[in-house]
């Protein structure tokens, strides 16, 4: 079992309404930890001089809140006041309704394509809460992801469409340097995706040819993680589901290279890992590939051994606070993701499309007198041009909530 870090932060038994909600002391951050190993015991040790209402929020802003509270439920001997016992029972209940309609529509999905003779894959958070959490409740979900055969990806978005699938509200309405939306201006085969859908029960649906960073060609492709899937019956709906290693592959890289390593995202993946592996993960099946997908998986594991072992080294004990999105490291660590994302998509959109990365920063006339709402012949665009100039660089740095 961990064991708690000397307190050098806040002192945990301060009231609710003195503590920072967003600071987690070295109580709380144990706490929070021991809840994400789920193959241990919950942590009981000063359960009573917690600061739940900073502990929430860490949990919050982790993603790990579904799955603190259900272990905090089912713990008999941590001591929680009554307010603190509905705040918890409220997010389980909100994970678990929206975890139910997100399984309701991955069948609704996989019938529609099925139906159709597309092949195709589930991947991600449908996955884990199907076949690796003890319950559907625990775990936080955003979208549902499915990989569909690349030679009939684009068929399968018009199947959708007809279907009731509408473009995802933000896509539809956010303008592009050329004035078009986003979903008009990015072809289907652009990325790894056709930006998200939404389903006619409300649900996000990323529907995926390939998925990013080396893993996908690693594994063979769409047919590899086809082959090496798992039929799962969903709602009476016969869904493949993507294997445990594949899956474990595709979670590393996703944190490490297409999240850039964000600290908001290290705590879920943890837990998810624990989830699928009730041993330690096979590191050495995870490690192949190209160096990307070996750097990203050692990176995981490096977070991973800190976490879940005894050892107070120093580096150890900052990975931990690192993982639990600590108020003093998180906002750095998140504007250096930020950068190295920022910069990531300008360098790939300056190879490939030069143009665009342009209108990125300097965009035309017809797009700002849109944008700001002003006459195109207008002398004040250029005040605008130049604001632009310096923002665009700079919004990185600006803190996302």
């Amino acid at each position: 079992m961990l064991q708690p870090e000397p307190n050098t932060a806040n002192s945990s038994k301060q009231s609710h309404s003195s503590h920072r909600a967003t600071t987690l002391g070295s109580l709380e951050r144990h706490f929070l930890l021991s809840a994400l190993d789920l193959h241990r015991p919950l942590c009981r040790a000063g359960s009573r001089d917690l600061s739940w209402p900073a502990l929430i929020a860490g949990a919050s802003e982790a993603n790990v809140l579904p799955t603190l509270a259900d272990r905090v439920l089912a713990s008999a001997g941590t001591e929680v006041d009554a307010d603190t016992l509905e705040t918890l029972r409220d997010a389980l209940r909100e994970t678990a309704v929206y975890n139910t309609r997100l399984l309701a529509e991955l069948a609704r999905c996989s019938s529609i394509l099925s139906a159709a003779g597309i092949e195709h894959v589930t991947l991600k958070g449908a996955v884990l809460l199907v076949q690796h959490y003890p319950r559907t409740s625990m775990r936080h979900t955003v979208d549902l992801d499915v990989l569909v055969d690349p030679a009939r990806f684009e068929e399968s978005i018009t199947l959708l469409r007809a279907a009731g699938y509408t473009d995802d509200a933000y896509y539809a309405t956010t303008l592009v340097g050329d004035g078009r939306s986003l979903a008009a201006a990015t072809p289907p085969t652009r990325w790894h995706a056709y930006p998200p859908l939404t389903s006619p029960s409300g649900v996000a649906v990323d529907v995926h040819y390939r998925v990013p960073a080396s893993f996908f060609d690693n594994a063979g492709g769409f047919h590899g993680l086809l082959e090496r899937s798992q039929p799962v019956m969903v709602h009476g709906v016969s869904v493949h589901m993507c294997s445990c290693i594949d899956l474990a592959r595709h979670l590393c890289e996703h944190f490490a290279v297409q999240h850039h390593a964000h600290p908001h995202d290290a705590a879920r993946l943890l837990c998810d890992l624990r989830a699928m592996f009730p041993d330690d993960p096979p590191w050495r099946e995870l490690q192949i590939g190209s160096f990307s997908q070996r750097a990203s998986v050692s990176l995981v594991k490096r977070l991973y051994e800190a976490v879940f072992s005894d050892s107070q080294a120093p580096v150890s004990r900052l990975l931990r606070r690192m993982t639990v999105a600590d108020s003093l490291l998180s906002p750095l660590l998140a504007e250096l993701s930020h950068l190295r994302g920022h910069a990531a998509r300008f360098s790939y959109n300056l190879r490939n499309r030069p143009a665009y990365a342009l209108r990125t920063v300097i965009p035309t006339r017809a797009y700002m007198a849109q944008q700001y709402n002003l006459d195109p012949r207008s002398p004040w665009i250029y005040p605008r041009y130049v604001t632009r100039l310096f923002a665009t660089p700079l919004r990185p740095l600006w803190r996302r909530r």
